[in-house]
């Protein structure tokens, strides 16, 4: 798959918790699919989906590539850490 773009959002505060945003955006096949979102599930420290919007790929679609299991994908990532007053 390629990622076609990553932005960091501006942090958030919630009940004591820095929250960083990321959000992504990327062309992957339907195999990729399951291996992206269980990375995703299982990295350390942990990391959250917030959003996920899942499509067929119209761009490869209209370049006549293997459309058939070409996906896009745009998703909102968030982890939380510790304020630093609460450390």
């Amino acid at each position: 798959g390629n990622i076609l773009s990553m932005n960091v959002l501006p942090r958030g505060s919630i009940n004591g918790f820095t929250r960083v945003s990321i959000k992504m955006k990327a062309r992957l096949s339907t195999e990729q699919l399951p291996k992206l979102i269980y990375s995703i599930e299982t990295m350390e420290p942990s990391v959250f989906i917030e959003n996920i919007l899942i499509r067929s790929d119209d761009h490869a679609m209209s370049n006549k590539h293997s459309a058939e299991n070409s996906l896009f994908i745009e998703a909102k990532l968030n982890g939380y850490s510790l304020e630093s007053s609460r450390l």
